[in-house]
This record gives structure tokens, sequence and C-alpha cells, in this order.
């Protein structure tokens, strides 16, 4: 999933300190979703935070003035001066890593530049009073953001899109729906887009309620006390030894194979205990509602063969990445294609 957060809902918390910011921040970690940052957003959002922060300066300075009305003998409160264009660089640096943190797939936020050549298809928007335009014909900078979006969907590199921004008059369908495209905005997306893969939300609240709500109770605990891992073992060995694996190459490359059957071996693979483990986790959550969890999990298995005088141990460390779908937080529909053989061992045991 796709996130673009307009500059109004940025500014609600400019340090995502908000409970719903750190919540967007917690499901963005979780589910591998993308906060994509238009440039005209990134513009808007410095212009803003200067425009927001003078006057605080200026109100600390006045403070400052007036406490010292009341001593006498006050040596004067000493207020620093600001270099604002060194703020706006720190702030800037801290919204860079804010965006990004969690991410294992994406080291940076997905920045999307200004719309090209799309000056005269705006102008003509903006005359015959399509939406996000208003009745004068107003609201460029949402019409920018708007054909951003467009061309993104256009591009087709995503899984799903959602739009946050609270200018509900520019692209909701007010009074019928806040949560809902305007009509005019609406007929663009089915012309660049004929799936339901794009939802606009004028909150971050009505969003986490969709979406965040029911991933939350998912966390790795939960994960670890309703996988099946009797389940996982058994189809983890049947992939193995019966169809999509690399095991045969890497048997190949033991100096001493000592087996005459590769398919008696196989029959004779055990996960060995206590070995499986998850190293990765993700939470994909879709806009038509369904979740799949993504796991990559690594165990141990054994193959012993006997022979007279010594028991032949083979040991594979093995990889393999797995999907469930997840319904009313049941983990269903395991999907194992395939298992890596990352290490093969051989020890030899004389029997006595």
């Amino acid at each position: 999933m796709y996130i673009i957060l307009d500059t109004n809902i940025i500014q609600k918390s400019w340090k995502f300190e908000s409970l719903e910011h750190r919540a967007l921040l917690d499901f963005v970690e979780r589910t591998g979703a993308i906060i994509l940052m238009p440039e005209v957003i990134w513009d808007e959002v410095a212009g803003q935070y200067l425009e927001k922060l003078k006057p605080q300066v200026k109100s600390l300075n006045d403070t400052a003035d007036n406490i010292e009305r009341f001593f006498p003998d006050s040596p004067g409160i000493v207020i620093p001066r600001f270099d604002y264009q060194q703020l706006l660089e720190e702030y800037q640096a801290f919204l860079r890593d804010t965006l990004r943190e969690g991410k294992i797939m994406w080291p940076d936020t997905v920045f999307l530049p200004y719309p090209e050549n799309a000056l005269g298809s705006i102008a003509k928007r903006a005359i015959a009073r399509k939406k996000p335009f208003n009745a004068k014909g107003e609201e460029f900078r949402d019409a920018i953001i708007w054909f951003t979006i467009l061309k993104f969907l256009r591009d087709g590199a995503y899984d799903s899109l959602v739009f946050i921004s609270d200018n509900v008059n520019e692209f909701a369908n007010v009074p019928n729906d806040r949560n809902s495209l305007h009509p005019d905005l609406q007929a663009d997306v089915q012309d660049e887009l004929n799936r339901n893969l794009f939802k606009y939300y004028s909150s971050l609240k009505s969003f986490l309620d969709d979406y965040y709500e029911p991933v939350k109770p998912l966390t790795l605990e939960w994960i670890h006390a309703n996988l099946d891992y009797q389940e996982l073992n058994a189809k983890a060995l049947y992939v193995l030894t019966k169809k999509n694996s690399n095991l045969r190459e890497k048997l190949a490359q033991l100096d001493y194979y000592p087996f005459d059957s590769t398919d008696l071996v196989l029959q004779k693979a055990v996960v060995k205990e206590g070995t499986t483990k998850i190293f990765r986790s993700n939470i994909y959550s879709f806009l038509n509602g369904t979740l799949w969890l993504s796991i990559s999990v690594a165990m141990d298995v054994n193959f012993l063969e006997y022979s007279e005088y010594e028991l032949h141990v083979t040991t594979l460390r093995i990889a393999c990445p797995i999907s469930y779908r997840i319904e009313n937080e049941k983990l269903t529909n395991i999907d194992l294609k395939r298992v890596y053989v990352s290490d093969v061992h051989l020890r030899i045991v004389p029997l006595d």
C-alpha cells in the first residue's frame, strides 16, 4: 500500500507525536506500506513550517520584553537568534527520517516530482471549474497534487494508493460522504484505473479506523501463538523433498555423499526440534479489506542414514517465504511454494 499525506495532515503534528501520527508510523512499519511525498507537498510543508514558526518566535520575543518590565534590575532575558533556514533544513531531515523509519526493503520515502506538461490540462480544468478547483477557479495547489496522483496511477507502479487530506471542499463528495471522492475526481480515477485500488480519506483517524485497527492486535507474539508449526514444518518438508528447492544442487557440493538413493534420503527428512525461527514478518493490508501475513522462516532439517559401522547426519539450513491469509484473527490458506537451502553439513558418527 502507498500513502500520500497532504500538508494539512502533517502540520497537525509536526513531529508525528500525536497518537494518530504514531499509529500511522506503526502501521507503516508493520505492513511495509510506503509513504509517497509529492514534491508540491514537500515544498508547501516547508513554506507552512516557516509561516507557522515565525509568529511563535515573535511572540516569544514579545513575551520576554513584557516580562522584563516587571524587574527593574533585570539583566535582560536572552532569546537566541534563530536561523530559520537551518531550522527548516533540520526539520526536513527529521521528516525524511521519520517517514522512512522502520522500512527494511525501502530505504527512503518515495518522492513524486511535479507533473510535467500538465499546465494546459490544469488551466482547462480551472476554466471548467472542475474539482479540485472551486467555483472561482481557485485551488491551484490542490490541482497539482491531483495531477501528481493521476500520473502515479497512470504509471501503474503501485499496489494500492491512499490519499489523506482534510481539504474536503476540494476533494470529497460533500455533503454526502466526507471519505469518498467528488464525482469529478472519481471519473478521473476510473479513466486511469479500472480497479478499486485508490481510496480517499478526509482524516487520519478515518484511515486508521479502517486499516490500523484490524492490524493493531497482530503482534509478533500473536503470530507465534497462531502459527501451526507442525503444519508449517510438514509443508516445508514436502516442498523441500518433492517439489521446488535447490536441495540436490546443495547435496552435490558435499565432498563425500554417502547415500545411494537421493529419494531414500528425502523420505527420512526431519525438522530438527526447536530450530524453526521467524526472521522477518510483514502484514499486507489491501483496500478491499483483506489482510495477508508474509513471513520468512528458517529451520534446520536432518537426514539420518545408518550403515553397519557409522551414522551419517546431513543437516540443511533452509529458509522459506510463507504467506497466510488472516480471517477473523486466524491464519488460513498457507502458501509455500519454494524452499531455499542456504547451507549443508555432513557429520559422520561412529557406532560402537
